[in-house]
């Protein structure tokens, strides 16, 4: 194929007319809706979520501080020397 038809029919192909200031309007709203949708699945969380997050979190510590062991056991004599 010759080079100019394939200029001519690459124009005849990209002569689409678009109105600048709607396009721009466009690409930031979707670049928008994009941030919005990352920041949904990064902070978003319902509030039976964080609800039942916080009563196991609760019940662990209630449960860890449970079974600790006692800090002050009594010293034997040999480590009171040593």
């Amino acid at each position: 194929m010759d080079w100019r038809k394939q200029v001519s029919t690459d124009l005849k192909m990209n002569r689409k007319i678009i109105n600048l200031r709607r396009e721009r309007k466009r690409r930031k709203k979707t670049a928008l809706e994009e941030e919005a949708q990352m920041n949904r699945v990064k902070f978003g969380r319902t509030r039976s979520e964080k609800k039942k997050d916080e009563n196991d979190q609760q019940k662990s510590g209630q449960f860890f501080s449970g079974h600790k062991l006692e800090k002050n056991i009594p010293q034997t004599k040999s480590d009171q020397e040593g």
